[in-house]
């Protein structure tokens, strides 16, 4: 069997600890006294880091600890560490799938519960990363009453305003800034308090988070005053939609205005006719009047019937279409036969004549498409 070649690993020499020149120091100083010295420093060193570790583990155990952590987290954009301050189980329900989940109906803006404001507020404070989104503009549908004319740039009815969500885009960021404060403390249950500005809805509001000690640490676990915040929230929007309601109602009142000083109705007429073939009863309605300028493509009317006594007996809405004469003339009548099942139509044809009528204009379809209530429904 060959023999195996000698490896010589290299020699590392330590190097040598100076030793204490006892000789020199003065008499009372002796390796005992070094080693009791060295003993007590370790304990004091070990008692100092233990004391900092239970410190920290204390000042981790309070609520207010949790509280700088999530502000911190907002700041730094954390979502690590604030998924460790938040429970999002808690907060949501267990249905944290709905947390990005939007009305079905962009139009429809009900007061929302106190669950889905806790989800809304949990679904902007994880919203950390990423900036929100802008909402699409969509086109603005004035509601009943309302018009969206264009046709005269000093009258146009500004669109109504947009329902912004219960809970501010910027949550976050304004929590970060004006910081979380321990409102109160009650065992295993402690209420953060800070304040919060919806900008959109020209509100303040203060917001409470509800938290609760686990194991170890405190976590949010729930908005405490979620009812106050939908109370405030739904205050608001009415008050938004108020406003907007007396701006569409002063633009109708001006609309009218001009409409009445170039519109008129010269003539209505109502009758009741029996056709011979049928005893089938026909309500004839007839209409004559001028307008001006600016022909619209369609014109609404309504007429409002009453008998020889004068008392109101039914109320009609028909729609006349272009085209009118050259002139803005117009004459349209329209044969309505009668459905005697109905309660109207019966009352129509037992009442005394003749009938007399009553017709104004409550709408018209402009050339752009625009529709103009003249007169509020």
């Amino acid at each position: 069997m060959p023999k195996l070649p000698k490896v010589s690993l290299p020699r590392i020499k330590l190097p040598s600890l100076p030793s204490i020149p006892y000789d020199k120091m003065p008499g009372w100083v002796t390796p005992q006294l070094l080693r009791r010295l060295t003993v007590a420093l370790g304990a004091c060193v070990f008692t100092g880091i233990a004391a900092a570790a239970a410190w920290h583990g204390y000042t981790a155990s309070q609520p207010e600890y949790t509280l700088r952590q999530i502000e911190q987290a907002l700041r730094e954009h954390d979502t690590k560490r604030l998924a460790e301050a938040v429970d999002r189980d808690a907060l949501t329900g267990g249905l944290v799938r709905e947390l990005t989940k939007r009305q079905a109906s962009p139009t429809a803006n009900p007061v929302p519960d106190e669950q889905e404001l806790t989800k809304a507020a949990l679904a902007v404070l994880l919203q950390l990363t990423t900036p929100p989104a802008e909402a699409p503009k969509e086109e603005s549908h004035a509601s009943s009453g309302a018009s969206t004319a264009h046709a005269s740039d000093s009258n146009t009815l500004p669109p109504p305003p947009p329902i912004p969500g219960p809970v501010p885009e910027d949550l976050g960021p304004q929590i970060a800034r004006h910081g979380l404060r321990l409102f109160a403390r009650d065992g295993e249950i402690a209420i953060a308090a800070t304040e919060v500005a919806h900008e959109k809805l020209g509100v303040e509001y203060p917001l409470r988070l509800a938290m609760r000690k686990g194991f170890w640490k405190w976590r949010v676990t729930e908005v405490a005053n979620a009812e106050e915040l939908r109370d405030i929230y739904g205050q608001r929007v009415a008050d938004l939609k108020a406003a907007y309601r007396q701006s569409v109602e002063a633009f109708n009142a001006r609309t009218r205005s001009q409409m009445a000083s170039r519109l008129s109705i010269s003539a209505a007429y109502a009758g009741l006719d029996t056709l011979t073939e049928a005893n089938d009863r026909v309500l004839i309605l007839r209409v004559e009047g001028l307008l001006g300028e600016m022909p619209p493509r369609k014109v609404g009317f309504t007429f409002r019937i009453l008998d020889a006594d004068g008392r109101p007996v039914h109320t009609l809405r028909l729609v006349m279409g272009t085209p009118l004469s050259h002139d803005g003339r117009f004459v349209e009548s329209w044969p309505i036969s009668l459905d005697m099942s109905r309660a109207e139509a019966r009352a129509l044809a037992q009442a005394k004549t003749p009938l007399r009528c009553e017709a104004e204009v409550h709408m018209m379809l402009l050339d752009n498409g625009t529709i103009l209530q003249v007169r509020d429904m």
